[in-house]
């Protein structure tokens, strides 16, 4: 049984990315079909905007609390799914093996991926001049 009044929607499955979001055309009773589709239309524009939310969240977090440290980060190019394993799954397990097999772990390491470079992202590297901003259509 649910907790009573909303205090339900923040804790276990309802802190899901997306599904607080949609409660509102889970509940929604509503008989027309144009009534629903504007529910739904509501309820992703409310996905977009608390998913750019919390990205920027993530960003800050990445920016305050990792590189000031100087811990080596790699940035993965995540924008074509399509590209996933090329872009994403085997330069991620590039880093790990060079990481487990190097006692030369540095700042300033570089790593080479079928042809292309990772480089150790630098705090002065992601200042907000370098951010990209997304929309979602």
């Amino acid at each position: 049984s649910q907790p009573d009044g909303d205090d339900f929607v923040h804790s276990g499955i309802f802190q899901a990315i997306g599904y607080k979001e949609f409660l509102p055309y889970i509940d929604a009773g509503v008989e027309s079909e144009r009534a629903k589709t504007e529910v739904l239309k509501a309820c992703v524009e409310r996905l977009k905007i608390h998913h750019r939310q919390y990205a920027k969240r993530q960003l800050q977090w990445i920016n305050n609390r990792i590189l000031p440290r100087n811990v080596t980060v790699f940035g993965l190019d995540t924008t074509d799914i399509s590209l996933w394993d090329e872009k994403v799954y085997e330069p991620a397990i590039e880093v790990c093996n060079q990481f487990l097999s190097s006692d030369d772990w540095g700042i300033d390491k570089t790593i080479s991926v079928r042809g292309a470079t990772l480089k150790n992202i630098k705090l002065s590297d992601f200042g907000r001049h370098k951010q990209k901003r997304y929309v979602c259509d």
